[in-house]
């Protein structure tokens, strides 16, 4: 599976053999970064120049936790645990931790 990210506001699930897009995760903005969380490929992360980072469920097809930073979102990743970081988070927040 591959996911992509778009001016169009949505982030794209594609399965890559069929070349299909699976589902759509809409935004209300640009989202500037996406990333698989590294030990449970059934959530994501995405970061937004609406200024939030949000975790996603792929098979919920819905946000199961965010935080809004303040100011547009240009990076943001999992660590090799599968824990969330940003440059903003880890400047304002001292490392934020997700928990599912």
């Amino acid at each position: 599976h591959l996911l992509s990210s778009s001016m169009d506001k949505t982030v794209r699930l594609w399965h890559l053999s069929s070349k299909s897009c699976l589902k759509i995760f809409s935004h209300s903005d640009y989202v500037t970064c996406i990333q698989f969380n590294p030990v449970d490929d059934r959530y994501f992360i995405s970061g937004s120049l609406d200024a939030k980072v949000r975790i996603w469920s792929i098979p919920d097809r819905q946000v199961v936790d965010w935080i809004d930073l303040h100011e547009m979102v240009t990076a943001a990743c999992y660590t090799p645990d599968g824990q969330v970081g940003s440059r903003l988070m880890c400047i304002h927040f001292s490392i934020q931790k997700f928990n599912f």
